[in-house]
């Protein structure tokens, strides 16, 4: 018996396919406002704003990014003086990672935009539909990991 696989109906297509769409909106939404940023970037600035002076390992767990990849998006991050690395007080290897001042205005400045293309994403939701989602997605993770 052969076995049929539909791309449109595989659960990983549509997940990434939602998923590259809003990053591409973000992102678009962050350019048309002058703000030369990645979503990657981003990530870390709303993490840091709630979670200030984490080392680069929690970060990369955190965010799902290798430490290769992370240390290349602090390093933009670091010149554009949106954060700080100081090194850590208890393991010389280790840096944590502070947010600036220039970093907290511009997490503001574009809360309206992300905040605007997550409702746009949700359009049509019921409070119970975006729970579901939540819950189910949250359930995908869970499965995987």
């Amino acid at each position: 018996m052969t076995q049929t696989f539909k791309l449109e109906k595989s659960i990983g297509y549509i997940i990434n396919r939602a998923a590259l769409t809003l990053k591409a909106e973000l992102l678009k939404g962050f350019r048309s406002h002058g703000v030369p940023i990645t979503t990657e970037q981003w990530a870390v600035l709303v993490f840091l704003t709630q979670n200030d002076g984490k080392s680069q390992r929690e970060i990369a767990k955190t965010l799902i990014k290798d430490k290769t990849n992370l240390s290349r998006i602090l390093d933009g991050m670091e010149k554009k003086d949106w954060i700080v690395r100081k090194p850590h007080e208890k393991d010389r290897r280790s840096y944590r990672i502070f947010i600036t001042q220039q970093g907290k205005s511009l997490v503001e400045e574009l809360i309206p935009i992300a905040g605007r293309i997550n409702r746009e994403a949700v359009e049509g939701f019921t409070a119970g539909d975006i729970h579901e989602l939540e819950r189910l997605m949250s359930k995908i993770y869970s499965n995987l990991n």
